[in-house]
């Protein structure tokens, strides 16, 4: 009877461990997070970008964070040293083709970093300078094809920004060119097509094709900007400053999806526009985003609309997906879209021969030969008539 006991006992024990298992991996979070435990300097995420370093940079409101997946580096305002950042609330990151990162604040103005020396370059608005950039809340940034860069301020209208190649070391105040939308409407969204075409949205809901060579603008009847988004598998929708034109018979991303993938769903405001997107689910409307399909606003999406819509998100050059939050730091997503892909699943493979991109010859521990296109598996010397049997 003591043995059964025992017997007994152990059952129990190792059925409570299993049911212990099994419900810790169902409610197993799907992202790390990353707080001010690890480093960072605020847990209110206004933006990020990767750079072409592979540092991650996130804007909060509590300054500048620099993450190099394991420690982070912290910039913030020093009243003493004019080549600190001007504000420590950072609202917008943009890096430019010269490598250059452009930090946009909320109430001061523009800082331009110097990664050789570590210092920054400010660009504020001075009400007697009409030459100065127009306001010091920064909505959004873009590059030109020649390298001058436009800037959306809290004013209407645009600013471009000439900064000369020797800029760090003379600090020269570059000159600004203000522009006005037809409408005087402040900005919404920049963005550039793959053709090098810049587009413009009003807060009023107008979309503009923007003319580098005279300074004008073009109105795009029936058009509409969307944001580019994600859709995790734990239900939590993200968004960020990425756009899609929608011209009314096609949509294009305005933005060099090599560096910043999209993402598989797109967002549409529909109500009144807005510069922030913490929000509820009801201001959207949203469809899954696949290139060439067609979108389908109605589609029911397997969304948690119990968590807002969460800014910003990035996806780096791994493939994982790392997403801002209302306070609580960043997420970590385990994967969107992967860079790699699983083919001859279950199979155990001795040998592999590739013959091109799309086309492989594997080998299995019986010595049998196949042959792989895409996804089919064949019988090796059935498909190739160069190959005889050995």
């Amino acid at each position: 009877m003591y043995k059964n006991l025992i017997s007994t006992k152990l059952l129990f024990t190792i059925a409570l461990l299993w049911v212990s298992y099994t419900s810790f991996a169902q409610k197993e979070k799907a992202y790390e997070s990353i707080s001010i435990a690890q480093g960072l300097s605020q847990g209110m995420i206004l933006d990020m970008l990767q750079d072409k370093d592979g540092f991650i940079w996130i804007g909060t409101g509590g300054g500048l964070n620099r993450y190099d997946g394991y420690t982070f580096k912290v910039f913030t305002n020093d009243p003493y040293n004019k080549n600190s950042l001007s504000s420590n609330n950072i609202i917008k990151l943009f890096e430019d083709s010269k490598g250059r990162i452009w930090v946009g604040t909320q109430n001061a103005g523009l800082n331009i970093y110097d990664k050789k020396n570590g210092v920054f370059y400010r660009l504020t608005n001075n009400a007697t300078n009409p030459n100065s950039i127009s306001g010091n809340g920064i909505r959004t940034m873009e590059e030109m094809p020649d390298g001058r860069m436009l800037v959306a301020t809290d004013a209407a209208g645009l600013d471009i920004i000439n900064i000369t190649v020797d800029f760090f070391k003379t600090e020269t105040v570059p000159p600004v060119t203000r522009i006005s939308l037809p409408n005087k409407s402040q900005v919404y969204g920049l963005g550039k097509d793959k053709e090098g075409n810049i587009w413009v949205g009003g807060m009023d809901g107008m979309v503009y094709q923007f003319n580098v060579k005279n300074n004008s603008f073009t109105l795009l009847p029936n058009s509409g900007l969307y944001n580019n988004g994600f859709l995790n598998k734990d239900g939590t929708v993200v968004i960020n400053n990425n756009l899609f034109l929608d011209d009314g018979k096609t949509i294009i991303p305005l933005f060099n999806t090599k560096r910043m993938p999209e993402g598989n769903i797109i967002l549409k405001p529909n109500s009144a526009l807005w510069e922030f997107h913490h929000r509820e689910f009801h201001f959207y409307d949203i469809s899954r985003w696949e290139n060439g399909k067609a979108l389908n606003w109605k589609e029911k999406l397997p969304t948690d609309t119990n968590s807002r819509v969460c800014y910003p998100f990035i996806i780096d050059k791994s493939g994982m997906l790392w997403s801002g939050s209302v306070g609580y730091g960043l997420r970590k997503y385990n994967t969107a879209n992967s860079i790699f892909t699983t083919q001859l699943k279950g199979k155990s493979i001795r040998l592999i021969k590739p013959i091109s991109t799309n086309e492989i010859l594997w080998v299995d521990y019986g010595y049998k030969w196949r042959y792989l296109r895409d996804t089919q598996v064949t019988d090796a010397f059935k498909e190739i008539s160069a190959v005889e049997q050995i």
